[in-house]
């Protein structure tokens, strides 16, 4: 198992919600969002529980759903009400995907949150969009040393 794997595991979730037409798992990410609404992977910290042999890792990972440009305030407010339903659909895949559909190796996934309907800056613009959290514990074998 590895950041790879769970980051393709959650492109693959994400490319399921109804709205999404493009999602992104680590080793995919664009150098410009071409394809919007989009999701990118990011993971995060970890902290580690160690048993005998083995380890528990849990990972958190950031799910950044990009909705589309904005140039204004304005615009912000009139496309905010426009990617809501985006929010919706993204908590509903999270919430009912625990185990990330089986992926080896992973034991549980946590959605933790969302940050709501926020303006990104990134890839050289502003976007509206979203964070979404999730947290990814996976057993790691331990390879003792002298």
């Amino acid at each position: 198992m590895s950041v790879a794997t769970v980051t393709d595991a959650l492109a693959a979730l994400e490319k399921t919600i109804t709205g999404v037409r493009a999602a992104y798992s680590l080793d995919e990410i664009p150098n410009a969002l071409t394809t919007l609404p989009a999701f990118v992977n990011w993971p995060g910290a970890a902290t580690y529980e160690a048993h005998t042999g083995i380890a528990v890792e849990t990972r958190t990972y950031r799910c950044i759903l990009y909705v589309t440009p904005v140039q204004s305030p304005v615009e912000m407010r009139y496309k905010g009400k426009l990617a809501e339903p985006l929010l919706a659909a993204a908590r509903s895949a999270f919430l009912g995907a625990p185990g990330l559909a089986g992926t080896t190796g992973v034991l549980a996934m946590r959605f933790t949150g969302d940050s709501g309907l926020v303006a990104i800056e990134d890839y050289g613009g502003v976007y509206i969009g979203a964070e979404f959290t999730v947290q990814v514990q996976e057993e790691i074998n331990v390879t003792y040393t002298d």
